[in-house]
């Protein structure tokens, strides 16, 4: 079934964007804006499945005539994170918060157009119930984005502890944890006393709340990424500690090694 729209405006989880008249050739002098917008706490992943534009200029290798640009946002002020054109098959991209895309087309040579789909994870939440995962966005398939705050409240039954095990953890490592780190509070804010603050790329001790709340931050700065981080949370019996007593002796005079911690 062709498709006739040119420029869409995209609000749900995942979906799928088409050129005009995909899967036949687009049409010449186009102009369109498709925008992706789960918020500002979201990363949309975008994965081209099939991609037949104009090649580039022959000498620049510059699109110049047909072309996808892509912008981080919802508006095409700002200088273009990526333009494609030809037909091999772009990587992924990612962005974090709104992305734009721009189909433009010139009066002359035309291709069968580009098929991609997106889906968007959130960054952060509420997470309710006797266990569950959480991770950085993307974790598993891309690198973490830079310039991200991410919040994440854990809550079991009353009277239960959560206990937290970090399952793989790769960040970027600086002194004190001042560019990207996990901060754990034992609550349900940034209020609650700091139980630990983590980055670098060894895996951070296992902890239990003091009540049925627990609270983490995961903040990126602007320069430098990297894997991210996975963890299994459950819901435990008797009262919590902070963390292993072993653990917060054998860490708590780190400060510039592989994982930094503050209790």
């Amino acid at each position: 079934m062709r498709s006739l729209r040119c420029g869409v405006n995209f609000t749900g989880p995942e979906g799928r964007i088409v050129s005009p008249n995909y899967p036949s050739q687009y049409d010449n002098n186009l102009n369109c804006n498709y925008i992706i917008d789960q918020g500002p706490q979201s990363l949309v992943i975008l994965e081209f499945e099939t991609f037949d534009l104009e090649a580039p200029a022959l000498l620049s290798r510059i699109c110049l005539y047909d072309g996808v640009s892509i912008f981080s946002g919802k508006s095409t002020a700002t200088h273009p994170l990526i333009t494609l054109c030809g037909n091999e098959l772009p990587d992924p991209v990612s962005v974090f918060g709104p992305m734009l895309l721009n189909f433009y087309t010139d009066s002359h040579i035309v291709g069968f157009g580009f098929q991609a789909r997106y889906r968007a994870i959130a960054c952060g939440g509420i997470f309710s119930g006797s266990n569950g995962v959480i991770s950085s966005p993307g974790h598993s398939h891309l690198d973490y984005h830079n310039n991200m705050n991410c919040s994440y409240h854990i809550t079991v039954g009353n009277g239960k502890v959560v206990a937290l095990k970090f399952n793989s953890f790769q960040l970027e490592l600086s002194p004190s944890c001042y560019k990207d780190y996990v901060a754990v509070y034992d609550g349900s804010d940034t209020h609650a006393p700091l139980l630990g603050k983590f980055c670098g790329s060894e895996l951070p001790p296992n902890i239990k709340s003091s009540s049925n709340n627990l609270f983490l931050v995961f903040s990126t700065d602007f320069y430098g990424a990297d894997r991210g981080w996975k963890a299994s949370f459950r819901e435990a019996l008797g009262k919590g500690v902070s963390w292993v007593t072993e653990s917060l002796a054998a860490l708590k005079d780190v400060s510039f090694g592989r994982n930094t911690a503050t209790p």
